[in-house]
């Protein structure tokens, strides 16, 4: 089945990986758009994360995608975790705005452990975007931690960050070495995704078509933008 691309809040992935009643980890839930859109369009069994307690209050009502207020760490135990009042969006196990930052207590697990403490094995679609707090969690894991997850997409934050593109860099080279094809989406690694070339088929075709696809939404968020 030839490779065909979808787009939500930001993040690109293979819809047809995606099998009717498939596995979602969402890991940085936020208000939950994703994981609702996800399960709505795809009928997905949407599981996920979200450090900010009171985002994760208000995404624990009934009918609502599983969220665990969890922060995905290098330790477990209990993290500071800063949040901004003013911006649901910008909580980071590292603060950036000092002013509006407030630091909270958060239980934080290991991305191993929390995979392992769901039973997470088979994966048809990982989500990461926990605020800069994805490089810990790729280089705290051996790439066989994702031998049975069939596509990650990632929110790297080097906009926010640029000290992080070294480690970026490294990291998709390691993924890649293990098996996965990569495809950033945007310019500066916001809309990453990796491919396990193990679980699912990816031909030349396949790729060529990722790349047009590529280019050609970028070009249309640019038009976009401009004429905003």
């Amino acid at each position: 089945m030839p490779v065909t691309l979808d787009r939500i809040e930001g993040h690109t992935f293979v819809k047809t990986w995606l099998e009717n009643g498939g596995s979602v980890v969402d890991l940085g839930m936020n208000q939950g758009n994703f994981a609702r859109a996800i399960r709505k369009q795809y009928n997905c069994n949407v599981v996920g994360v979200e450090a900010n307690p009171f985002l994760a209050e208000a995404l624990n009502e009934p009918g609502s995608p599983q969220c665990f207020n969890l922060a995905i760490s290098a330790q477990k135990g209990p993290v500071r975790f800063f949040i901004d009042p003013r911006n649901s969006e910008a909580g980071s196990l590292t603060t950036v705005n000092e002013r509006s930052a407030r630091p909270i207590e958060v239980e934080g697990i290991p991305f191993a452990e929390f995979y392992a403490a769901r039973g997470t094995k088979d994966v048809d679609l990982l989500k990461i975007d926990i605020e800069g707090a994805e490089i810990d969690l790729f280089n705290g894991v051996e790439p066989s931690v994702f031998a049975h997850t069939k596509q990650i997409c990632v929110e790297f934050h080097s906009f926010l960050h640029p000290e992080h593109l070294p480690a970026i860099r490294r990291i998709i080279a390691r993924m890649q070495a293990e098996g996965f094809y990569c495809c950033d989406f945007s310019t500066k690694y916001v809309d990453v995704l990796f491919l396990n070339r193990k679980l699912g088929h990816i031909s030349k075709m396949d790729e060529a078509q990722i790349i047009v696809h590529k280019y050609v939404t970028g070009a249309k968020r640019r038009v976009h933008n401009f004429c905003a």
